[in-house]
């Protein structure tokens, strides 16, 4: 694993030599595994964490950043790390439920990104959505969303009407019987999603005028057996931001997705998102957050 090929090459450089971390036995970071080799929807996150690792060598000594032994279901992964036994760090929204249990670490992996949403709708109903011009008239209009996610609570916290479905992939069948109005992915996962699609559902069509944002950052969530990890994660994230590394890796999985969104040429819809401990999220610091459209600048103001 090129991970560990990295952790042991840096350790022969800057600890068998005068380093006085030489004889401190490595920090273990354990992450969930894969559901399979052909998944690949985290190798971000899972490179941040090993750079930040790498940053913090000489001050923090040697590490090994390695999967679980198995695949663990989010459920699951939260029983096992509260023993921080097989896992110590997941990654997560920082809502008030997962603090209850979870260290955050403040720095959003994907600069906000995920919080982004576009729409899947059916292609005859273009033009119906290119009239929608306010929150409110977004508002008539009835999303899908799939009853394991945490946007069912957002939305009905938003005031909105909705339909729920127990599979993921039902979801799309549901959309284009006429079931709802939209389903809304965020921006990371359209465009892929789309492709998978296009023989199947190829009157299905990713809306052209407008984007859905509520704020939904993805955070390290660390045992609070072991708050040193928590630490030296941020200390390294922050090391990386400064220096342009952080920026670097997400704009290389990242890039191709945003510019297809042209996400400054939308309509941006804003919702609340009332499932987050606010307190521990940096909205302060800008250069931490995705800066193509601004919802703040970028919502067209309610006429309801």
């Amino acid at each position: 694993m090129r991970y560990m090929c990295a952790v042991y090459a840096h350790f022969l450089v800057l600890f068998l030599s005068f380093s006085p971390q030489a004889s401190a036995k490595p920090a273990e970071f354990i992450y969930p595994v894969k559901k399979s080799e052909m998944d690949h929807r985290y190798n971000d996150v899972i490179e941040l964490i090993d750079t930040a690792l790498q940053k913090t060598l000489i001050s923090d000594g040697p590490y090994i950043l390695r999967p679980a032994r198995i695949y663990m279901s989010w459920k699951r992964s939260l029983a096992e790390i509260k023993k921080g036994s097989e896992l110590n760090i997941i990654w997560g929204e920082p809502t008030q439920e997962n603090l209850q249990h979870l260290i955050p670490v403040r720095i959003p992996l994907r600069k906000g990104l995920s919080g982004y949403h576009l729409l899947f709708v059916r292609t005859a109903h273009q033009a119906q959505f290119a009239q929608v011009n306010s929150p409110g008239s977004f508002r008539k209009l009835r999303p899908g969303l799939w009853t394991k996610s945490n946007e069912v609570d957002i939305f009905r916290l938003n005031g909105f009407d909705y339909l729920v479905g127990n599979s993921y992939e039902g979801l799309f069948r549901m959309l284009m019987i006429g079931r709802f109005d939209y389903l809304p992915r965020s921006v990371n996962e359209i465009f892929k999603e789309a492709e998978q699609r296009t023989t199947e559902f190829p009157q299905m069509a990713i809306e052209e005028t407008l984007a859905l944002y509520y704020p939904l950052p993805l955070f390290l969530l660390v045992s609070k057996d072991h708050p040193e990890l928590a630490r030296r994660l941020e200390k390294g994230l922050n090391a990386m931001v400064n220096d342009g590394s952080f920026d670097q890796i997400f704009y290389k999985y990242h890039r191709h997705s945003i510019e297809k969104a042209n996400l400054n040429h939308r309509k941006v819809m804003r919702m609340l998102n009332p499932l987050l401990s606010n307190e521990f999220i940096p909205f302060d610091r800008k250069k931490l957050w995705l800066n193509v459209a601004d919802p703040e600048h970028n919502v067209t103001p309610d006429s309801q």
